[in-house]
């Protein structure tokens, strides 16, 4: 996990299959703050990509040529590598899951895997990401929102009445405004009610991604405005 809080993390899909990794690979693309390196359809090919380019995360699947999924994760943790991993996998074992939680997997997803669950398992890397970031030296406290953060443990979903698109959709349209906004700028933005729109942009809020500062006016009420936390840290 190496790049900046504001930087893209290199990404590099392992899945032989070619209709599953067209799937995996718009997720990937889908998800803000993660960049698709290439997708390798062979163990040999991804040790090339690796030697190749800075990669921070691989998404891998179990069944791949050469080798299995652990087995190359394995291989990448004795020729010492420094890179996460989420293993992708049919396997229900106990077993197969503590051997991918032993070589490094940051995640185990079994298949099929919804897109909801999939982008949980992005979001909760990202998040790790931003938390620790130049942090050289971290306090018991500093792990303890790293590991228990409630929205980066197996199994997260979306609150009821979220999903990941709409949710991406909002992310993507927050950075469109250079200045504070409201949910009706929102909501006229992305052509959806200003109910929906509020739900997302407290679901965002309550993650940390955005600040809110209420607007008191003469008569009625306040007016909540909205910004971007990463604009707050550059002002």
């Amino acid at each position: 996990m190496k790049s900046s809080q504001h930087s893209p993390i290199h990404t590099l899909l392992v899945e032989e299959d070619f209709a599953e990794a067209n799937v995996y690979a718009q997720h990937i693309a889908s998800v803000r703050g993660f960049s698709l390196a290439g997708i390798a359809a062979s163990s040999e090919e991804a040790l090339n990509y690796l030697e190749a380019l800075q990669i921070e995360l691989l998404v891998i699947d179990q069944f791949i040529s050469s080798m299995t999924g652990i087995e190359l994760l394995i291989h990448i943790r004795r020729i010492g590598l420094e890179v996460d991993a989420i293993l992708i996998s049919t396997i229900r074992e106990r077993n197969n899951v503590q051997l991918a939680l032993r070589y490094g997997s940051v995640d185990y997803l079994v298949k099929p895997v919804s897109p909801e669950r999939f982008y949980a398992a992005l979001q909760g890397y990202r998040e790790r990401a931003i938390r620790i970031y130049g942090l050289d030296s971290l306090e018991q406290t500093d792990i303890d929102n790293v590991i228990h953060a409630p929205h980066m443990v197996p199994g997260f979903s979306l609150p009821k009445g979220l999903d990941p698109v709409t949710l991406e959709a909002v992310r993507k349209a927050v950075h469109t405004f250079s200045e504070e906004f409201s949910t009706q700028d929102m909501a006229s933005v992305l052509g959806i009610s200003r109910v929906t729109t509020r739900k997302y942009l407290a679901y965002m809020k309550d993650l940390g991604e955005l600040q809110v500062r209420l607007e008191y006016r003469v008569a009625g009420r306040p007016l909540t405005l909205f910004k971007t936390v990463k604009e707050k840290q550059q002002s």
